[in-house]
C-alpha cells in the first residue's frame, strides 16, 4: 500500500506505521492522518540524509578539481583514495592531468548524482566540467575515507571544443538518431564481450582519440565487463526511451540520453554525446550506467 522506496537509493521502511491502520472503522480516518504524516516526516528525514551525501561528494568532487586548477598536482593526487593511488601512479596521474586543461578550470554542474554504496558509502557523479571556452561530460565516483570523501574514479568523456561563430548543426531526424545510438551500443557490445576497443576507438571524434587510449577506455568500463543477465547483442536492436529529448548543445553537439527499462532486471541508461564533421556525426562522449534496482 505504501512505497517502500525512495528514488532508487533510498528505502523507506513504513512498518511501524502500518499497525495503525489495523483499528476500529470509527478512528480509521483519523489515524490515516497520522500515517500520511508519519510516512512524510520518514521521507524528509531520509531525503535530508540523502542530500547530505551527496553534497559531501560534490564539495570533495570540487576541492580536487581546484588542486588541479591551482597546479597542486602533487596535493589532489595524495587526496584522492587509496584503491586510486593503487592503481594509478604519480606519473601517470600527472600524465592524465597534462591531457586537459586543468587550469583554466571554471566549475562543474552535476546532472546526476548517486548513492552506489553504503559500505563503503561511495556516490557516482556525472555531468560537465566548464573549462574556459569548452564543456566536457565527466564523471566520478568518490568514497568516504577517512573523514573525508576522496575521488575513486575520474572519467573526462571528450576533449575541449572551441566555442565560436560555428554554424550550429541541425538536429538530426529521429530514424537518424536511432541508427547513431544502435550503431554505438552494437560497437561497444563487441568491445565489452572481446575486451578488445580499437573499434570503438576508431569511431571517436578526432579530438577525443587523442584524449583516451583503447586501455583506458578498458579499464573506464571494467566494471560492466562480465556482468551477467545483460545481452547487449538485443540492445544493438532495440529501441531505448530518450529522456530528455535528444539536442543540439551550446558546443555543437548532439547529447542523446535515456534508456532500455528493465534488463533481466537491471536497466541499462545510456549518455552520449556526437560531433559533427563533414555531415557526419562521430562519437565524443560515452557514459552507460547498470540500475540494479532496476527502476
Amino acid at each position: 500500500m505504501f512505497p517502500r522506496k525512495l528514488r532508487r537509493d533510498v528505502e523507506i521502511d513504513v512498518h511501524s506505521v502500518s499497525l495503525i491502520v489495523i483499528s476500529p472503522i470509527r478512528r480509521r480516518r483519523k489515524q490515516l492522518k497520522y500515517v500520511f504524516l508519519s510516512a512524510a516526516l520518514v521521507c524528509a528525514i531520509l531525503l535530508g540524509g540523502y542530500a547530505q551525501v551527496t553534497v559531501g561528494a560534490v564539495n570533495g568532487a570540487q576541492a580536487f578539481l581546484y588542486l588541479l586548477r591551482d597546479g597542486k598536482v602533487d596535493d589532489a593526487y595524495r587526496s584522492t583514495a587509496s584503491a586510486f593511488r593503487t592503481q594509478n601512479s604519480p606519473d601517470a596521474f600527472a600524465q592524465f592531468t597534462r591531457k586537459f586543461p586543468f587550469s583554466s578550470f571554471e566549475g562543474a554542474r552535476w546532472t546526476e548524482k548517486r548513492i552506489a554504496s553504503l559500505s563503503p558509502m561511495r556516490v557516482t557523479l556525472a555531468g560537465t566540467l566548464t573549462f574556459a571556452g569548452a564543456a566536457l561530460p565527466s564523471s566520478f565516483m568518490l568514497v568516504s575515507q577517512s573523514g573525508s570523501w576522496r575521488v575513486a574514479k575520474a572519467l573526462v568523456n571528450v576533449a575541449p571544443k572551441p566555442v565560436g561563430n560555428v554554424l550550429r548543426p541541425a538536429l538530426p531526424e529521429e530514424k537518424a538518431i536511432l541508427s547513431l545510438v544502435r550503431g554505438t551500443m552494437a560497437t561497444f557490445g563487441r568491445a565489452l564481450s572481446s575486451g578488445n576497443y580499437a573499434e570503438l576507438h576508431t569511431s571517436f571524434a578526432e579530438g577525443w582519440k587523442d584524449q583516451i587510449s583503447e586501455d583506458e577506455l578498458a579499464d573506464a568500463f571494467s566494471s560492466l565487463a562480465g556482468q551477467g543477465g545483460l545481452d547487449l547483442a538485443a540492445l544493438a536492436t532495440a529501441t531505448p526511451s530518450f529522456t530528455p529529448t535528444p539536442v543540439i548543445d551550446d558546443q555543437n553537439l548532439l547529447v542523446v540520453q535515456g534508456s532500455y527499462g528493465k534488463v533481466s532486471p537491471l536497466r541499462f541508461d545510456i549518455r552520449y554525446a556526437y560531433q559533427e564533421k563533414r555531415d557526419q556525426w562521430k562519437l565524443a562522449g560515452l557514459y552507460m550506467r547498470l540500475d540494479a534496482s532496476g527502476r
